[in-house]
């Protein structure tokens, strides 16, 4: 499928953003010339967001702030009452428990060391992946549950997935109350330095209309 293919088949959808930085603009611009109904949430005061946000929401995106300015912080939601420390000052949250420093913590900080030894066969690194991706399932199915959206896994960790999405699929559909699979969740297209590449665009789009 097709980027393009992919976007038209969202038409007629909601789509909500978590995050309105940099990286995330560009994408809501594409959306909206989809015609794609999309939501943002920041946790920015409204009085503190980038005019380009602003604009945004003038070309037909809604922002949800929340009450108190902390619209999709799901990183602090609660994945295990009593559980690890959070560098928060909490305990159990979504953070302490699928960070990426939990993997490359094993391999010297290289994330690309641990999925390296990972798919050579490295017993104990699969243990901790096994373990790392059951926290990840319940964090998926539980956006899922709450938005029935597509989830797209980014970040530091998003750009190793594609090798190991079946089995975050897997437990993933284990719990879903609903679906049978897990097809809505899916790996991140750009794997490197992709809130670089999404502040560039309207540059490069803006150059793109000169020729």
């Amino acid at each position: 499928m097709t980027v393009t293919e992919y976007f038209t088949r969202l038409q007629g959808k909601r789509v909500l953003v978590l995050g309105l930085g940099v990286s995330n603009r560009p994408l809501v611009r594409l959306l909206l010339r989809f015609g794609i109904d999309v939501t943002g949430c920041d946790r920015t005061p409204r009085e503190k967001l980038d005019p380009e946000v602003l604009e945004l929401e003038r070309l037909g995106r809604r922002l949800y702030l929340g009450h108190n300015l902390r619209s999709g912080e799901v990183g602090h939601t609660t994945l295990v009452p009593g559980g690890r420390p959070c560098y928060c000052g909490k305990s159990g949250c979504v953070d302490a428990y699928c960070r990426a420093g939990l993997l490359h913590g094993h391999t010297g900080g290289s994330l690309k060391d641990f999925f390296l030894r990972l798919h050579t066969g490295d017993a104990a690194l699969r243990s901790v992946w096994d373990a790392y991706l059951d926290n990840v399932a319940v964090v998926v199915n539980n956006l899922r549950m709450m938005l029935d959206c597509d989830v797209i896994l980014g970040g530091y960790v998003g750009r190793y997935m594609d090798a190991e999405l079946a089995g975050l699929r897997r437990r993933a559909a284990f719990r879903n109350t609903f679906e049978p699979d897990a097809g809505y969740l899916k790996a991140c297209a750009y794997k490197k330095e992709a809130a670089a590449l999404g502040s560039a665009i309207p540059w490069i789009e803006e150059y793109l209309q000169t020729l």
